[in-house]
């Protein structure tokens, strides 16, 4: 993946949290993490398009490099739906020039997220609105995006082993241990899980193989997903499919975004109403989208009214 597909840029780490209360359909319904991903991805893209700059060229269609691993275990193999993402900081315009964005600050990315995975679920069938509109006045939501990680473009060797991190598998065997004299299976955990009140678990063999069974992956289930500059209908677009730029910076924009306009642009993001002309929610973009929707209907009906009216 390194030495073969990601461009030569900065990347963040960015980790999607959900809360509790919405992790138990993803029990029963492993499609959901693929939803988890593709909400991920989709608010990303809207998000770092409203920061990046207004002059760089075709903004509309602008993307990210991202990759997107979703995860179902915690420390001590809980049931713990999330996602790991590495998305590159910055934007590729339609024809692979790289508009770079120096310091992003992903503080109003959560807002964009929650309102598209809700939606998501409402779709689903798995809550109703009611069950929105009394998680929306939750005091803290339960979701969270972390995006402290920052990986420099020059350090591919710590953007492997990121890579091998967001890919590893729900059991290490380091910390698994099996007690023949009294038949019970010991897994420590690397840090005090605060809400448990314990660092390791003690369970009987088939208690462990209970807490294991939720983390086997179907068959065919994907496990890494690639989206936006790292699509296989963009790399055709732009050659990256036989010289992908791994080896040097892809060419870039001579509009940058600096420290000062990300904090300014970050603000308006998340201080704007849904009605501002200038920055739009998920929620008025949606609304505006159905609206279109709508209007067309409205005239198709009308021209084929016409239509039989003149027959």
């Amino acid at each position: 993946m390194v030495e073969e597909v990601l461009p030569v840029v900065d990347y963040r780490q960015l980790v999607f949290t959900i809360p509790r209360r919405l992790r138990k359909f993803f029990l029963f319904d492993r499609s959901l993490y693929g939803d988890l991903c593709r909400a991920a991805y989709a608010s990303t893209r809207d998000y770092l398009r409203r920061l990046a700059p207004r002059g760089f060229p075709r903004l509309k269609k602008a993307v990210p490099v991202m990759i997107a691993s979703p995860q179902s275990f915690g420390d001590l193999l809980i049931s713990h739906p999330h996602c790991h993402a590495l998305v590159s900081l910055g934007l590729f315009s339609p024809d692979g020039i790289f508009c770079r964005m120096e310091d992003v600050d992903f503080s109003g990315l959560e807002e964009l997220f929650r309102e598209r995975f809700f939606k998501i679920m409402v779709r689903k069938g798995k809550i109703t609105e009611e069950i929105v509109d009394d998680m929306e006045r939750w005091p803290h939501s339960g979701f969270n995006i972390n995006w402290q990680r920052r990986v420099r473009a020059e350090d591919r060797k710590e953007l492997e082993g990121l890579l091998c991190y967001m890919e590893r598998a729900p059991v290490s065997l380091r910390r698994l241990t099996y007690r023949a004299a009294d038949g019970m299976v010991h897994y420590r955990s690397t840090k005090f899980h605060p809400r448990l009140g314990i660092d390791h678990q003690l369970l009987t063999p088939l208690e462990f193989l209970a807490l294991l069974t939720p983390h086997v992956l179907l068959r065919y289930e994907v496990t890494i997903r690639t989206y936006g500059a790292l699509s296989t209908t963009f790399g055709k677009k732009v050659g990256w499919i036989d010289d992908p730029p791994v080896k040097e910076p892809p060419p870039q924009s001579v509009a940058q975004l600096g420290s000062p306009a990300a904090a300014e642009a970050a603000a308006e993001v998340s201080t704007s109403l849904p009605g501002d002309p200038k920055v739009h929610t998920g929620a008025a973009i949606t609304r505006g989208r159905r609206s279109r929707r709508r209007k067309k209907r409205a005239m198709s009906s009308c021209a084929s009214a016409g239509a039989t009216g003149r027959g």
